[in-house]
């Protein structure tokens, strides 16, 4: 089973160094409002907001939710109050995706939220975004 747990911190005015700096973690993942990229055809866009991300992810058959919340727990533990008051932080949450391998066309997803999973979950103080899924095998 495939297990990403992620927090996502979006806005115009986010500042990704700022960020990082107010909650003492660094990144998996930021990007500030007019960086530039360019796509594989050659055209170069600008970045239409900042964002700042934080995410594990685990790919086994021993993965689950709560080990995924947990790591996000440890890393984020101290910094629970802040999420509130962070600048340039617009939009904010955390993205719980599982991703399972049908077996027989089942497209059931299960995992259980022990009540210590639903404590940390509460305690980061954030929205929860939760996406379940399954893929044909091979």
């Amino acid at each position: 089973m495939l297990v990403s747990v992620s927090v996502f911190l979006k806005g115009d005015e986010l500042v990704p160094k700022e960020i990082s700096s107010a909650l003492s973690v660094d990144p998996t993942e930021s990007q500030t409002r007019g960086d530039t990229w360019t796509s594989p055809n050659g055209k170069t866009y600008a970045r239409s907001t900042g964002v700042w991300i934080w995410g594990t992810k685990e790919d086994s058959d021993s993965a689950t939710v709560a080990d995924g919340v947990n790591r996000l727990w440890r890393q984020f533990q101290a910094a629970t109050g802040r999420f509130q008051s962070l600048p340039g932080v617009e939009f904010s949450w955390v993205d719980i995706f599982v991703c399972d391998v049908s077996h027989g066309g089942s497209c059931e997803v299960k995992f259980t939220l022990p009540p210590e999973t639903l404590r940390e979950l509460g305690e980061i103080g954030l929205p929860v975004e939760l996406t379940a899924g399954t893929v044909e095998s091979e």
